[in-house]
């Protein structure tokens, strides 16, 4: 069977023909299901559409291309809710994790030429948080076969999340995809045109016709992103290794600004939860150039400027080559990217002002799982994170190994990026569970935290964006405090450390004149020096002063320190 070449209209027009010449002798296609996981996860990607025209129902369909903390994007054919010459008194939208609750969207965007409509949706809806975001990646489209199977899912005459097919595909041009409508009917408009591996193949549009029309999902895509929306839908390629286009979000506006970011496979990030530059708590102010690369990301909070970087590109590189961190515009350090062939990090070199190195991070990659070993001078041993993430590409969970053989695993939430829950691995045991609870601007405020039986016995306290206040009751009333200040700039400048209510000793951090952490030193109330930690924050030790995670202790008091 022939393959289309992606990019010739010649071929696509001689290959239709040749189509249209042999559907007659071709066997129907039978039916045929996809696999049980990959219909669910395709599901989870359609709306339902309502329509109530001239007080009767008329059924349609939309893919969920965004989501944020307080609202669904939806995309959606437009003759969908503007039926030509007809009145439509109401829209309304469910999704498969609630198809009993309808929603009321609004018509943000309309494009009649093309067909396009999307749909907001404000709402949080916490059963649709199993969406995974996945089509297929433009340069496998091309690679799709004549004659192979596509199946349509939609609504068809009212019909729920039905999906029909295999139909044949007959033609593949740079902006549509064309096949057979033997089991294609009224009610598919606006749902999505699958493969045999339940990926996204594009946005089907007609259904009157001899034959089925579907957009592209890569044209649909470029078309969200030129608008400006968080668009959330990944590409991936056939071996079903997610590629993250995060950083290639076009936007004419050039500046957005973000709640928050999901950590990507590639090691890049995407950003979402559209906010103003005037809304409280943290924002990520977000510039892109004309390509839609990220040139600049500014971390704001109530109007304060926290951090900056800037991202430079080599050539027709979509993906940086450098991260800078500023001030102003002066460089204070800068972080060498290095990539793998399909764009994803593979090793980080952390340089100085000067330009010489401070450490380098290394990525390994497995099945939906990378480590992230982390080697700095002056450590006895690395550090190491290993992430977990879905298919989409987008991080479910992490594992941070401390030095002395514990770790912390921490869930990460799909919508949000936020922590859900973390707990301490001591040996094979849980020792610690963390459980935290956020603002409404997003920001986390309070951290409980349960033995491993699931009793309470501390929490810790932040004030924006900041851990000021650990407090723990242990058996027999005994309780541990570190009160947390720090100075202008968000630098953890001191900790004091009380046991029982008593002042042990205080924690100061200190720096280089470039900003550089260099060390914590412990010193008692009445000024004498008990321990230094070299390139380590410490602000809790073991009854002798040993620094809780076995990072480097120079001890200089002796003995126990309560």
């Amino acid at each position: 069977m022939r393959k289309f070449v992606l990019g010739s209209s010649r071929h696509v027009l001689a290959g239709t023909l040749a189509v249209l010449g042999v559907l007659a002798s071709l066997p129907k296609p039978a039916p045929a299901q996809l696999p049980p996981s990959a219909t669910a996860r395709a599901k989870q990607l359609i709306a339902m559409v309502r329509t109530d025209v001239g007080g009767a129902d008329r059924w349609g369909a939309g893919i969920i291309f965004a989501r944020t903390a307080e609202r669904f994007y939806v995309v959606t054919a437009f003759h969908v809710v503007h039926p030509e010459g007809q009145v439509v008194r109401s829209i309304s939208v469910a999704f498969y994790n609630a198809p009993n609750r309808w929603l009321h969207p609004t018509v943000d965007r309309d494009d009649e030429k093309r067909d396009f409509t999307v749909l907001t949706i404000a709402d949080r809806i916490a059963s649709a948080a199993a969406i995974e975001f996945d089509l297929l990646a433009a340069d496998d489209l091309g690679k799709v076969e004549l004659l192979s199977r596509g199946y349509p899912l939609g609504q068809p005459g009212g019909e729920v999340w039905a999906m029909t097919g295999p139909e044949y595909l007959t033609g593949i041009d740079p902006t549509e995809i064309t096949f057979t409508v033997e089991r294609y009917s009224r009610g598919h408009s606006g749902g999505a045109l699958l493969d045999t591996d339940g990926n996204v193949l594009g946005m089907l549009l007609r259904d009157k016709t001899d034959f089925g029309k579907a957009v592209r999902s890569d044209v649909l895509v470029r078309w969200l992103n030129s608008l400006g929306y968080p668009v959330a839908l990944r590409a991936h390629r056939s071996a079903y290794v997610a590629r993250d286009e995060s950083l290639a979000v076009a936007d004419p506006r050039r500046i957005r600004f973000y709640r928050t970011f999901l950590a990507t496979i590639s090691g890049d990030r995407q950003y979402l939860g559209d906010v103003s530059a005037t809304d409280p708590g943290h924002i990520y102010s977000v510039t892109s150039d004309e390509r839609g690369r990220i040139t600049k990301v500014v971390v704001l909070r109530d109007g304060q400027t926290l951090r900056e970087l800037r991202y430079r590109y080599t050539g027709d590189s979509l993906r940086p080559e450098f991260e800078d961190s500023m001030a102003g515009e002066r460089r204070l350090s800068s972080v060498s990217i290095g990539r793998n062939a399909q764009g994803y990090r593979i090793r980080e070199d952390f340089l100085r002002q000067d330009g010489s190195q401070s450490g380098y991070r290394v990525y390994r990659y497995g099945d939906h799982e990378v480590e992230i070993t982390d080697y700095s001078p002056g450590q006895d041993r690395p550090t190491k994170t290993v992430r977990d993430f879905w298919p989409s590409g987008l991080m479910k969970s992490e594992r941070y190994y401390e030095r002395d053989g514990s770790y912390y695993e921490t869930t990460v939430d799909p919508n949000t990026g936020r922590e859900v829950l973390r707990a301490k691995i001591t040996g094979w045991n849980i020792s610690v569970i963390y459980r935290p609870t956020y603002n409404a601007d997003g920001d986390l405020v309070r951290e409980d935290q349960y033995d491993e039986k699931n009793v309470w016995f501390g929490y810790n306290d932040y004030a924006k964006g900041l851990l000021v206040l650990k407090h723990y009751k242990f058996r027999n009333d005994f309780t541990r405090d570190v009160i947390i200040s720090y100075d202008v700039s968000r630098r953890a400048r001191e900790a004091k450390f009380l046991i029982n209510g008593k002042h042990i000793c205080t924690f100061h951090a200190e720096y280089d004149s470039s900003g550089r952490f260099l060390r914590t030193i412990a010193v008692s109330p009445s000024g004498e020096l008990w321990a230094e930690y070299p390139n380590a924050w410490v602000n809790e030790v073991y009854k002798e002063g040993q620094a809780l995670d076995g990072r480097v202790t120079i001890l200089h008091r002796k003995g126990s320190w309560w």
